[in-house]
């Protein structure tokens, strides 16, 4: 195979690899939807919470403090302030006006509720908020009371607050009520549950992530123990050359996208949002498996065994290793995660679009096939398509330490976010090295269903009430 034909494939995989997400990112519309917006809220109102929680850990004032002479003023302790009217102004000043107002306005109660008056007072003044007569919350936010307890609880029961916060409101506001901020006893109480998951969540966190430190140290042993003696390049199952191998990746990624934008449309107008990104998932790996069935000159007639996820391979050996490949996973995509943070800053642009509708979801029936699409059918397609397709054909095609690295680069671009794109390169590279080791696409799967599956679990505990 001409080495000149290789090097314009791998040039057209880099300039897509690199592009993809800045056009994207573009090309995106600047005015958040509604979803987002009430995704905007209930992110800040995390922040409260975790604020409030690291608050209950704080040591009491020393009782030396209190005998202090009168004129001497001492130094405030130092806290981290998780949550920020600043930010937030910051993060919706690019939002319409009539987009922006609920979103500042429902902070503001959140912030009432939970007896952050000032930082409230700072979001109506610094958010320059005028209110007309239908407004939500409108009494409340401007002279901080209000007599119409029936249209307070219309508004939060409207409002994207949850349960625990409009119980805290209308326990201020509510009838006999002094509306007095919340005692540090009541709130620490209504936020009990919640703290007590979180809490466990981030042991459970802590204890993967030291583990994957130790297992990344031994990864060196535990890739020997695993790997298997047959070459990738001669068991190499499809004989697509380099450049059509791009164009079967650029037809897959066009091609329902196109379908997509065809259809999408009517479907959001009689089918739920969980349902409608289902549809989007299914027709993407449709066409997936359609190209590299008709197109990609399989040298197997097993389609299964072509890509590796026969269920011979899925053997508890190679599923073991998809286990340690999460562990690994973890301290390794968090470490990538802080340094894109600090290179790139965060943002609703890296934000997965599934978890917006999660956080919508609640428990019903969207949040089961929100489950099933981001739990089982997008790791079962995403490894198919580039590990057991675009990864066999980089090996084919150049080294090893190329081909994993292509690949991963190829993985994050389709997420098309700028945000998460070094995050996703690393999972990438560790889904790639965990196929490659055990030729089982069943292990990358495993490996990639855990991670999407314990972020499900994070944003449960984390924006559950």
């Amino acid at each position: 195979m001409p080495d000149r034909e290789k090097q314009i494939a791998a040039a057209l995989f880099v300039i897509t690899a690199l592009a993809f997400p800045v056009i994207f990112r573009g090309a995106s519309e600047q005015a958040p939807t509604e979803r987002m917006s009430r995704f905007l809220v209930r992110s800040a109102i995390l922040e409260m919470k975790l604020e409030s929680m690291l608050k209950s850990f704080e040591p009491p004032p020393d009782d030396t403090t209190a005998n202090q002479d009168a004129t001497e003023t001492a130094e405030p302790p130092d806290r981290l302030d998780l949550f920020s009217p600043e930010t937030w102004l910051q993060v919706t000043a690019e939002m319409a006006p009539e987009e922006r107002k609920p979103v500042i306005s429902q902070l503001a109660v959140a912030c009432l509720a939970m007896g952050l008056d000032e930082e409230a007072h700072k979001l109506i003044d610094a958010g320059k908020l005028t209110f007309e007569l239908h407004d939500p919350f409108r009494e409340l936010l401007e002279t901080g009371s209000t007599r119409d307890y029936a249209r307070l609880a219309d508004d939060l029961e409207a409002s994207a607050l949850p349960e625990w916060l409009t119980a805290l409101a209308l326990e201020r506001w509510g009838p006999g009520a002094a509306a007095t901020p919340p005692s540090d006893q009541r709130l620490e109480k209504a936020l009990a549950p919640w703290a007590a998951r979180t809490s466990i969540l981030f042991g459970v966190l802590m204890v993967c992530f030291l583990a994957g430190l130790v297992l990344l140290a031994l990864s060196p042993r535990i890739l020997a123990r695993f790997a298997r003696p047959e070459s990738v390049l001669e068991r190499s199952m499809f004989g697509v050359p380099p450049v059509y191998t791009y164009l079967l990746f650029a037809a897959w990624f066009t091609l329902p996208n196109a379908i997509s934008w065809l259809l999408l449309p009517s479907l959001k107008e009689s089918l739920s949002s969980a349902s409608v990104l289902l549809v989007g998932y299914l027709v993407s790996a449709s066409v997936g498996i359609f190209l590299v069935t008709k197109r990609g000159m399989m040298r197997s007639p097993n389609l299964f065994v072509a890509v590796d996820l026969d269920l011979a391979s899925a053997t508890p050996r190679n599923l073991a290793l998809g286990f340690v490949g999460y562990l690994v996973a973890v301290p390794v995509v968090a470490f990538l995660t802080v340094f894109s943070t600090l290179l790139l800053g965060g943002g609703e642009d890296g934000l997965n679009p599934a978890i917006p509708i999660l956080v919508d979801a609640g428990s019903g029936t969207d949040f089961w096939l929100l489950l099933f699409n981001v739990s089982v059918l997008a790791p079962l397609f995403e490894e198919f398509f580039f590990r057991g397709f675009l990864f066999q054909q980089f090996r084919r095609f150049y080294s090893l330490s190329n081909a994993i690295l292509l690949s991963a680069a190829v993985f994050a671009a389709v997420h098309l976010s700028i945000e998460s794109f070094l995050p996703l390169f690393g999972l990438g590279v560790l889904l790639a090295i965990v196929y490659h080791t055990t030729r089982s696409l069943w292990a990358a799967v495993i490996t990639h269903a855990l991670w999407n599956l314990g972020t499900v679990l994070a944003v449960i505990v984390l924006f559950g009430s």
